[in-house]
């Protein structure tokens, strides 16, 4: 499903920000946001794979931040 990252996330958000001005509308009193989460992944990045070394990660923030750009320029 990675051929589809951007646009389902993209999708995703429209329908909640379309969700959060509806409610609003109706309770303007009330303003309501929307927050967005990357994810899943297929990488555990609090978790250590080695429980004889629990700071090892078997990636880094930045090859993780990068593999996710898709995610984060829909959201």
């Amino acid at each position: 499903m990675e051929h589809v990252v951007y646009e389902l996330n993209k999708i995703g958000s429209e329908l909640a920000v379309d969700a959060a001005k509806e409610v609003t509308a109706a309770e303007p009193h009330r303003p309501r946001l929307v927050a967005g989460t990357i994810g899943p992944t297929n990488r555990t990045l609090s978790i250590s794979p080695s429980v004889e070394d629990p700071g090892a990660r078997n990636c880094t923030w930045d090859s993780w931040f990068k593999s996710s750009a898709p995610s984060q320029g829909a959201i």
